[in-house]
């Protein structure tokens, strides 16, 4: 009985993938908005990429992500999937410009934006003035006047 389940898993898996030209097996269930295929198997949500690996390497090894050669991440062509380290993935991405850095107050949990830091480096208060004015540490209001943080942003007037 649970080797039929398995059959069935593996059937229903394989009829979710089409070849693209560039050779990639291409996921056509559901894929999450950074293009993932993901199916859910007892309740529990899987990555497609993940599936295919573990169907047709084995068990991925402790600490490893599966990465995908071809930069497709819809792709489940186990030809084009690797076990790697985080930091390898992490790489892979700086090295291939797909990074997302998320700088000033466009990151979550910023207490500034490009205005604040322009006054900072503007003022003529004291660092800690500042610091309790903005809600900010006094270590940040220095780091920021001497361009270690905030860098992106320009210098400009203040109105």
């Amino acid at each position: 009985m649970a080797k039929q389940r398995e059959m069935n898993w593996e059937a229903m898996f394989a009829d979710r993938m089409r070849l693209s030209e560039s050779g990639c097996l291409e996921f056509t269930g559901y894929c999450n908005p950074d293009g993932y295929g993901a199916i859910t198997c007892r309740g529990i949500k899987h990555g497609a990429h993940r599936l295919s690996y573990l169907m047709t390497k084995g068990p991925i090894p402790d600490g490893c992500v599966v990465l995908h050669e071809c930069d497709n991440p819809g792709c489940v062509n186990p030809d084009h999937l690797r076990a790697g380290e985080v930091a390898d993935n992490v790489l892979d991405m700086e090295e291939k410009g797909r990074a997302r850095k998320v700088v000033g107050s466009a990151h979550g949990q910023s207490k500034l934006d490009e205005l604040d830091v322009r006054l900072i480096r503007s003022s003529k208060e004291t660092g800690a003035a500042l610091a309790r004015q903005l809600g900010v540490t006094k270590s940040l209001v220095c780091r920021i006047r001497r361009g270690i943080g905030w860098s992106h942003v320009g210098e400009s007037n203040v109105a």
